[in-house]
């Protein structure tokens, strides 16, 4: 299958990461996007504190911490890292979870399609999700901010329930935004 169209860059938001994951994944291994993960710094930071222990797993309320508490420092540190990787890449791209409202607005600056994935009720672990971020993260904006859409011209809705919807929902998305599928 060849790609028709060169340099889509989407990034997904929401308060479920999975599902977000889930049209990431189907994006990456049959659209053939690259997968660009906003927290790979934090992995990295990881990997390298724990030399000795090659496939050292932090439990992702930990890594989310880390993530808080390095944004918390320098707010532009991640979203720099993810500048700098992001300039070595033509592909299409494609970001699962952008996490702090500042990290989105310079994603839409560099050209990148904003869309919100949704589900049909608010994950059980939305207070372990949000952490000890206080406003400026996507998640919370979404959940309290009733004109969040609007407010950051985010154009883009999809509402999977299985994996079967997440692919005719993702290929409507892309045609919408006038990419090229070859089916």
């Amino acid at each position: 299958m060849s790609r028709s169209q060169q340099g889509v860059k989407i990034a997904f938001i929401g308060i479920n990461r999975s599902v977000q994951v889930r049209c990431t994944q189907y994006l990456k291994l049959r659209r053939n996007f690259t997968r660009l993960d906003m927290d790979r710094p934090i992995k990295n930071l990881i990997r390298a504190s724990y030399p000795n222990q090659k496939w050292v797993n932090i439990p992702w309320s930990q890594r989310l911490a880390l993530y808080d508490s390095i944004y918390a420092a320098d707010p532009n540190l991640i979203i720099g890292n993810t500048k700098v990787r992001l300039s070595t890449t033509e592909s299409d791209v494609v970001i699962p979870d952008v996490r702090y409202l500042n990290e989105m607005q310079e994603l839409q600056k560099l050209g990148f399609i904003i869309c919100r994935v949704t589900t049909g009720a608010k994950p059980l672990h939305l207070k372990k999700y949000l952490g000890k971020s206080e406003s400026g993260t996507v998640a919370m904006s979404l959940v309290y901010d009733s004109r969040f859409a609007a407010k950051y011209s985010v154009e883009y809705s999809l509402n999977p329930t299985n994996f079967h919807s997440t692919k005719a929902l993702v290929d409507q998305f892309l045609e919408k935004i006038g990419y090229q599928l070859d089916l």
